[in-house]
């Protein structure tokens, strides 16, 4: 499966789970437009154990 998503120059997201922690979890984004639009993304997330 290919993604469709656009990239964003200058742009960059990093997460970090507590330590220990597999599962479920997720993050919140709030992007701004240039055109004065503001959306909020939810990015879910699945941490696995190394």
């Amino acid at each position: 499966m290919k993604c469709n998503s656009r990239k964003s120059p200058g742009v960059s997201e990093y997460y970090t789970s507590q330590s220990g922690y597999f599962g479920k979890d997720m993050y919140k984004v709030r992007v701004s437009y240039g055109e004065g639009t503001v959306k909020d993304v939810t990015v879910n997330i699945n941490v696995i154990k190394n």
